[in-house]
């Protein structure tokens, strides 16, 4: 039986789901919360194109948001690909073209640094925004 990321986390919220799944400083995410997250993420990655075996770039700093964005990833069947965080634009476009994502979500920090690059880009909030917003819009269907 294959022993999959998107799974462990689904089994976790499930079994324990007020537990922490991962702490940064005074910081903590549930598997309840990250389970919750990672699928709305993933809706709102099909929405943006992706699929199975697609790449999909993270260029940010260590943060809790970026994890719920990894399970989602993983949970498409797509490829978590992170970039070194203290790159410059050029260095990061550059490492980020050998993935050849179908997106680069990056965080506030490195968002603007974006521009020009051919690739769909959008920063972490946009996409955590925009997966909410989708999750609002189905429960009010």
């Amino acid at each position: 039986m294959a022993l999959l990321i998107g799974d462990l986390v689904r089994t976790a919220a499930a079994a324990a789901p007020e537990t922490a799944a991962a702490t940064l400083g005074d910081a903590s995410l549930t598997y309840a919360a990250l389970d919750a997250r990672a699928d709305r993420i993933a809706h709102a990655l099909r929405g943006l194109g992706v699929g199975h075996r697609d790449r999909v770039v993270w260029w940010g700093e260590t943060a809790l948001d970026a994890l719920p964005i990894f399970v989602a990833v993983a949970r498409i069947g797509a490829v978590f690909a992170p970039l070194n965080a203290r790159y410059g634009a050029e260095e990061a476009e550059r490492v980020a073209g050998y993935a050849r994502p179908a997106l680069v979500v990056a965080d506030a920090d490195h968002a603007g640094l974006t521009e020009g690059w051919d690739v769909p880009v959008v920063d972490h909030a946009g996409l955590h925004a925009r997966a909410d917003a989708d999750a609002t819009k189905h429960a009010e269907e």
